[in-house]
């Protein structure tokens, strides 16, 4: 559900079901080159879970931005980023409403990045066709 309702806000995903094991999600993310990997998760076993997939992901992938959604807790962010103690950086929220927020805040700086990539590459291409041959 998760998914739709981000696909339908324009971005793209790739959602896999709560059967998989974590190892075979860390090869997704490895397969898919994912920007952002949001785990969400509802209760019970929730914090664990995402805990035990956020360090191993963090692990592989230390440098990847994440996102957790932590569905249906009768707790607040705040404690439930401390119970899963993945990666100060690593963002937590309760509320689907904030992950929306805060996934929009972490996609703006990559889609300036590629804008400026995809900018420099046309400028390379141009200055190539205009370059004397030899």
């Amino acid at each position: 559900m998760l998914a739709q309702v981000l696909e339908i806000r324009g971005f793209s995903t790739r959602a896999v079901d709560s059967i998989s094991l974590a190892s075979e999600m860390v090869g997704l993310v490895e397969k898919e080159t994912s920007d952002i990997v949001c785990i969400a998760a509802i209760p019970p076993g929730a914090i664990s879970h995402s805990r035990y997939l956020c360090k191993r992901i963090h692990g592989r992938f230390p440098n990847l931005r994440m996102l957790v959604g932590l569905f249906g807790l009768k707790t607040d962010a705040k404690r439930a980023t401390q119970r899963i103690g993945c990666n100060p950086s690593v963002a937590v929220v309760t509320r689907l409403c904030d992950l929306i927020e805060q996934l929009q805040q972490m996609v703006m700086p990559i889609k300036l990045e590629k804008e400026q990539q995809a900018g420099q590459a046309t400028e390379e291409v141009r200055g190539k066709a205009g370059a004397p041959v030899g």
